[in-house]
């Protein structure tokens, strides 16, 4: 039950959040986004290095620029807290255990979580093990929770014949590093023919000398797109070239046929399963920064129109793009369920 319920009290919602360049702006765009499709009204205050919070939640909202969740929560008098965090260790996943606050845990990879309720939208069976849940946790997980934005879902390929190539570049030191290989004088985007975009991250630490690579090279480059307009890009393109993570997910809820480099030591076994299914082309984690490999893959998929609708036909068949739709319902219900009339 949460704290201070009445009948016409609105439920203060504590989020646990970083979202940096290390850690990605994508966690605050899913949960800003999922917590927008809640019809329940809540007060929402954010704890934790996101400094670009603005970007994405309301201006009312108070970042508070610490990693003591539960102090934050005490002084603010928080109803319950909602955790998107990929590095809380397991003695913190304990405490907040112990703790009299009910707790909703936006997951990835499986492990020591402890919350009331998970949510984790991730594919993989081996990511989906909680062994230190209690009986009574409620854990749904799956390609039917994908937290995904809907409007991905509600803009299908195109399917365009100019060979338009749509680049683009998630968080961390690799994904910088492949953005800069890629724009080379010789690299893969030099030599690819067709109209050439790319998107990075509003936090891309070298956004200047990308500009001007991407200007020598004729790609218009574009930075901290808004999901709708985001959504709209993937499907107006004939192909993607893409980092690993949740647009990989987008991707497939459109239907864009992509080739991901999947630059984080987590995330190559589920690139491996959507290659499996025929969904995506995966470059793996080693040979995706083979300059060559990439050129010649990227060259494959453009001449073949077959591949192509191959790929977009088993992408859409694995994501349909509604899942955060169906987390934010059952958020609403998590609200309800702990809410008492005085």
């Amino acid at each position: 039950m949460l704290k201070n319920s009445s009948s016409d009290h609105k439920p203060t919602l504590l989020v646990r959040l970083d979202a940096d360049h290390h850690v990605g702006l994508a966690h605050a765009v899913r949960v800003s986004t999922l917590l927008s499709l809640c019809e329940t009204a809540m007060d929402i205050q954010i704890v934790g290095n996101t400094p670009q919070a603005d970007k994405f939640f309301d201006p009312g909202i108070t970042t508070f620029h610490s990693s003591n969740t539960l102090k934050t929560a005490d002084d603010i008098a928080a109803d319950m807290i909602l955790i998107d965090h990929p590095r809380i260790a397991a003695d913190e996943w304990q405490t907040l255990n112990d703790s009299p606050y009910s707790v909703i845990a936006i997951d990835d990879e499986g492990g020591p979580v402890q919350a009331d309720m998970i949510i984790n939208g991730t594919i993989l069976d081996a990511y989906h093990h909680y062994p230190l849940t209690a009986p009574e946790t409620e854990i749904h997980c799956g390609a039917e929770y994908a937290l995904i934005n809907p409007c991905f879902a509600q803009n299908p390929w195109q399917n365009p014949a100019d060979q338009s190539l749509i680049t683009i570049i998630g968080s961390g030191n690799r994904a910088r590093d492949w953005a800069l290989a890629l724009t080379a004088p010789n690299g893969p985007l030099a030599q690819y023919a067709g109209p050439k975009t790319m998107i990075v991250g509003a936090a891309f630490p070298e956004i200047a000398e990308l500009k001007n690579r991407c200007t020598d090279l004729n790609i218009q480059l574009h930075q901290g797109v808004k999901q709708p307009e985001m959504a709209t890009m993937l499907a107006s393109h004939q192909m993607g070239l893409i980092t690993g993570g949740m647009i990989v997910y987008e991707s497939l809820a459109v239907g864009l046929p992509v080739i991901v480099f999947p630059q984080e030591k987590n995330l190559p076994p589920e690139a491996q399963f959507f290659s499996r299914e025929k969904a995506i082309i995966d470059l793996g984690y080693e040979e995706g920064m083979d300059m060559t490999y990439v050129h010649k893959t990227l060259n494959e998929l453009a001449k073949s129109q077959k591949k192509r609708l191959e790929l977009s036909n088993n992408a859409k068949n694995l994501i349909d793009g509604y899942g955060m739709e169906r987390a934010a319902k059952l958020i609403d219900q998590f609200i309800t369920d702990r809410v008492t009339t005085s």
